[in-house]
């Protein structure tokens, strides 16, 4: 599960990265090339040329070296930068009992920030879908419109929220028996959006499924982003 932030700091890191490679790479090849060239005016023409082209030649090489120390310094001070910001996922989530019952819907779910700043949650979405052979998950998903229970609730750097979702509907005899028998696949989606104390802000998408042949003892619910990549990206605000 990714973060807003550190997504926006790796593209603007391979942007720049892309542009400094290739002004390398060139100036690398020129500075030899100049270098040898000017070896061979020494002695076979005007020694003057042959000291400036070797003089542009060793330039190039020096030209490089900076770009390359330079590229060194941006890099890491914009992944400073990624890291100084929150960094949110849901680090968990299951039943009250851990295994699925019949009964009214409720679902406990850890917010995790690992970053090190706090996050504020803004906006907050938890989403159950029930799959079947003839009922499909969608490819994107259809949130259903919530109360932002969770908006405003503050998570500081290391810290974990512990959230309770409550469905509409309830979970009925036949839904269990479906589900254990792999009939009925339960889906929980959702996404967490935040800022930080600048303003800043991010959002956390995620899917989980229940799977009924996990270890309860490690959870029940299992990511499943890369089966679902539309549902780990976030809706716009």
């Amino acid at each position: 599960m990714t973060n807003r932030f550190h997504q926006t700091a790796i593209s603007l890191l391979r942007m720049k990265k892309r542009g400094m490679d290739s002004a390398i790479s060139w100036l690398v090849i020129i500075g030899p090339v100049l270098i040898g060239l000017a070896g061979c005016i020494w002695y076979g023409g005007s020694r003057t040329i042959a000291l400036w082209t070797g003089f542009a030649g060793l330039i190039s090489l020096l030209l490089a070296a900076t770009l390359q120390i330079q590229q060194s310094i941006w890099r890491s001070s914009i992944t400073a930068a990624a890291d100084e910001r929150p960094f949110i996922a849901v680090s968990a989530m299951g039943f009250p009992d851990i295994t699925i019952k019949p009964g009214p819907t409720i679902i406990y779910w850890n917010i995790e920030n690992s970053g090190r700043k706090s996050a504020r949650i803004a906006d907050s979405n938890m989403t159950m879908f029930f799959e079947t052979d003839n009922v499909r998950l969608p490819e994107k998903p259809n949130y259903r419109p919530a109360q932002h229970r969770l908006a405003g609730v503050e998570i500081g750097p290391g810290k974990v929220f512990n959230a309770t979702f409550r469905g509409e509907r309830p979970i009925a005899e036949c839904d269990v028996e479906n589900i254990n028998k792999g009939i009925t696949r339960l889906y929980v989606f959702g996404y967490v959006r935040f800022a930080d104390d600048t303003g800043a802000t991010g959002c956390k998408a995620f899917i989980a499924v229940y799977n009924p042949v996990n270890d309860p003892r490690r959870g029940m619910f299992s990511p499943v982003e890369e089966d679902h990549k539309s549902y780990a990206v976030c809706p716009e605000p």
